[in-house]
């Protein structure tokens, strides 16, 4: 069988790459030592030559140790290239470096050690998953849990919080919506006055299994027990909605605050003035002493008044 690579290093499209038996790539001895360039620069020590598979005759297979993690992998021969040879990008080279026998036993020591610390460390969180695992079905006994319900889990999850919020804040009404779509679903909470959005999130946050990372613009998934256990969602949004008497809860504690400053406004603002975002453009507090004729209005103090603070149940 003939193994072809795209755009080979010779600069043809495409370059024939695989082995041919009498190939000194299939008859590398163990120690030889082996550079990967690219991913971090590992080097790799051949272990032992597992010979040809004349099912695909491509070369020779070999086991080989990372030298850095002491871990097995198997390197196949039509991938190597020979050091120096002026190929380019990420490539594994065959050096001309050979480990004596003595080294060679030294790193077979050294990956047993290693094997048997990776089992020891994969035992140890085998066995503190099952405590967290149990502490959460303890923890959390009151709600209902997957095995016993026929739900769905983004169902499951918005009804279990729903449970909880009623718990932590009784006499606040919470609207808890679940939904699912293409590539996901999604578990809403909104409410009027009552705990903070902070306070709320404390609680909604362990629904949420799916993570999203601006840098890359990514989306990825948490390895999250309670979840899996209660339901959830890929995604959790919250939303505080606030009263007329809210809003003029947060003007009384502006008006002290700041007294001076709310003394000088143009115009006593009004709740019709916050909900129609006309104190957006009204000045309260000039931001970096006033330079650049920068400041903070009077719609960005009320709502860090608000979201600071709890309102009994709904106002």
């Amino acid at each position: 069988m003939a193994i072809y690579e795209l755009f080979g290093s010779n600069g043809k499209t495409m370059q024939r790459i695989d082995v041919p038996a009498n190939d000194e790539r299939n008859n590398l001895q163990p120690g030889r030592i082996l550079q990967m360039h690219g991913y971090s620069d590992p080097q790799y020590m051949i272990l032992r030559n597992l010979g040809i598979d004349t099912k695909w005759g491509s070369g020779a297979t070999y086991e080989a140790v990372n030298l850095g993690t002491m871990s097995m992998i198997r390197q196949q021969a039509y991938t190597l290239k020979w050091a120096g040879d002026g190929t380019k990008g990420i490539h594994v080279a065959i050096t001309d470096k050979t480990y004596t026998t003595d080294q060679i036993l030294d790193v077979v020591k050294a990956v047993k050690a290693a094997d048997i610390r990776r089992k020891h460390e994969a035992e140890q969180a085998s066995a503190a998953k099952r405590d967290e695992i149990a502490g959460l079905r303890k923890q959390y006994a009151h709600l209902e849990m997957t095995e016993n319900s026929k739900k769905t889990g983004w169902a499951l999850g918005a009804s279990n919080l729903r449970k909880e919020l009623r718990a932590a804040f009784p006499g606040v009404k919470f609207s808890v919506k679940s939904e699912s779509y293409s590539m996901g679903c999604s578990i809403s909470v909104s409410w009027q006055d009552g705990p903070t959005s902070k306070a709320v999130n404390a609680i909604a946050d362990k629904y949420q299994y799916g993570t999203f990372d601006g840098m890359t613009d990514s989306s990825g998934y948490k390895d999250e027990e309670f979840t899996a256990i209660f339901g959830g969602a890929k995604h959790v949004s919250t939303s505080r909605h606030y009263s007329d008497t809210a809003i003029k809860i947060a003007f009384s504690i502006l008006k002290k605050e700041y007294s001076g400053n709310w003394e000088a406004l143009p115009y006593e603002p009004t709740v019709e003035d916050f909900n129609n975002g006309r104190l957006l453009d009204v000045e309260l507090v000039k931001s970096n002493n006033g330079v650049g004729g920068g400041f903070w209005s009077v719609s960005n103090f009320v709502h860090k008044v608000l979201n600071r603070t709890t309102l009994n149940r709904s106002c």
